[in-house]
């Protein structure tokens, strides 16, 4: 074992017991935004840490956990003691992740299993959360679109590149986790070849996505570039609302938007006759 990783090793521990300190603050305090932050830092240090060592494992495991610990902080599950019993779990799961990892052991038949079992746990916590968000951003059944796919508006800043982010990356990740149905390339700002600078982004996109799991993991893919790019996500039967929310947002002509969402299948035409 090198010496890096040996210093990784005896950072993980430290920051695990932070995390298990935590949990026992949160018996008491259950509604504590300070503590669940803390829980929040903690656990993505050890996921970034573990992708540095290609523990690929301990940084899928983590990235579901950390959907658990966002519904947390917004406040859309309760934090009672089943919910801290689960988490108590998943901290002992990723201790042995990792050490099966740093000795370079493949999981065995009931790690595998006890995997499966915490991941489908929490994703039963994140889905019904997510169905409450939902439900609310939808107000209901009134007003919903037919389409069953996410909807999603990308608009880069110019500057994106610069920083070292290339959108067309996410949208290949897109469709290696769910099913794109429609990627519409908007390309207005494009200039001239003799105005032309590749250092600066031009595109927009507008995408049909088909995706089974839960929002929130589908907001943090977006994470990474939301500072660099407007991104509009709205659900399945969206509320027709707040599609003529995004098109009167986007730079673009009305109409033209409206259009490519309905060659795309995200409205109807009587639909976008309401959203216009």
């Amino acid at each position: 074992m090198s010496e890096q990783q040996e210093l990784y090793l005896q950072e993980c521990a430290h920051l695990l017991l932070q995390i298990d300190d935590c949990l026992t603050q949160l018996e008491v305090q259950p509604k504590s935004q300070t503590l669940i932050n803390q829980m929040m830092r903690d656990v993505h240090t050890l996921k970034g840490t573990a992708g540095v060592f290609a523990y690929q494992e301990v940084v899928s495991f983590i990235h579901i956990v950390e959907s658990l610990l966002q519904c947390m902080r917004a406040n859309t599950i309760v934090v009672d003691e089943n919910l801290i019993s689960v988490l108590r779990s998943c901290k002992d799961h990723i201790a042995l992740l990792i050490h099966q990892a740093s000795c370079k052991r493949v999981l065995d038949h009931d790690i595998e299993r006890l995997n499966e079992v915490l991941t489908n746990t929490i994703l039963q916590y994140v889905n019904e959360a997510d169905r409450l968000e939902i439900d609310s951003l939808n107000g209901g059944d009134s007003g919903q679109v037919n389409s069953n796919n996410w909807h999603i508006s990308i608009r880069c800043f110019p500057d994106i590149l610069k920083h070292h982010i290339d959108p067309v990356d996410f949208i290949v990740y897109l469709n290696s986790i769910g099913k794109i149905h429609h990627c519409e390339t908007i390309a207005d700002t494009l200039p001239e070849l003799n105005s032309f600078d590749t250092e600066i982004c031009y595109l927009g996109f507008e995408i049909e996505f088909e995706y089974n799991s839960a929002k929130r993991t589908l907001d943090h893919i977006f994470t990474f570039i939301n500072n660099h790019a407007f991104v509009a996500l709205l659900p399945p039967k969206a509320n027709i609302k707040h599609y003529a929310d995004i098109i009167h947002a986007l730079p673009e002509d009305n109409q033209r938007i409206g259009e490519i969402l309905k060659a795309s299948g995200a409205l109807t035409e009587q639909e976008l006759d309401h959203a216009l």
